[in-house]
């Protein structure tokens, strides 16, 4: 989970961010959060048994993922718009990057 959230799914946010169909960034991110939940739905009811998964919580477990997910996404857009923000009123060092 924290290489797929910090890593991989950082990434893609960070390479999306601009395309995301609303102009607030916490709803951007969640926006993209949902949209990793229902990519991990899909893989959950096509590949993996059911019963491995959900054995016993059933919805609320479905509802409880939803949920984080959409508090992951609203961090993430919180974060990073606050990056971005600080690297356009900063002047960086020759040589270094900025976040975006």
């Amino acid at each position: 989970h924290i290489l797929m959230g910090i890593v991989i799914l950082g990434t893609a946010f960070g390479l999306i961010y601009d395309r995301l169909p609303t102009k607030v960034p916490m709803a951007k991110g969640i926006t993209f959060a949902v949209g990793a939940w229902v990519v991990l739905m899909i893989y959950v009811i096509m590949i993996v048994p059911g019963q491995r998964i959900l054995p016993s919580g059933g919805f609320d477990i479905i509802a409880w993922m939803l949920a984080t997910h959409a508090v992951y996404g609203a961090v993430l857009g919180a974060t990073f718009n606050r990056l971005l923000q600080r690297d356009k009123h900063h002047v960086h060092p020759v040589g270094a990057a900025p976040a975006h």
